[in-house]
């Protein structure tokens, strides 16, 4: 069984969106999840009528796999692949993880 896990995000401040700030985010948790947690599956349900959102995962990566009229939702999934995992690594070069219990605090 392979690792699978959800992807999702929300800038609620309508102020604060179109700023990259969603794509910077879910990339962070992405590059985190596979090589933290060795996700290897990730999905996103969305809205059918959040454009933003379905345009920000399509270019991530993610593809349509289901459609709920009910719920009026989609469903995208990523699979890692080593194509796409080289396109994170260079995407997210900034990326880094600190351990912040070892890090000196301000008294």
């Amino acid at each position: 069984m392979r690792n699978q896990a959800e992807a999702e995000i929300m800038i609620a401040e309508k102020s604060a969106r179109g700023k990259r700030r969603g794509w910077e985010a879910m990339m962070m948790m992405l590059r985190y999840g596979v090589e933290c947690i060795n996700i290897e599956v990730y999905e996103a349900k969305i809205k059918l009528d959040n454009e933003a959102s379905k345009n920000m995962f399509t270019k991530i990566g993610f593809t349509q796999v289901s459609l709920s009229e009910v719920f009026g939702e989609c469903t995208l999934q990523l699979l890692k692949t080593n194509d796409w995992l080289k396109w994170l690594l260079d995407e997210t070069n900034s990326y880094r993880i600190v351990d912040y219990s070892k890090v000196n605090r301000v008294q």
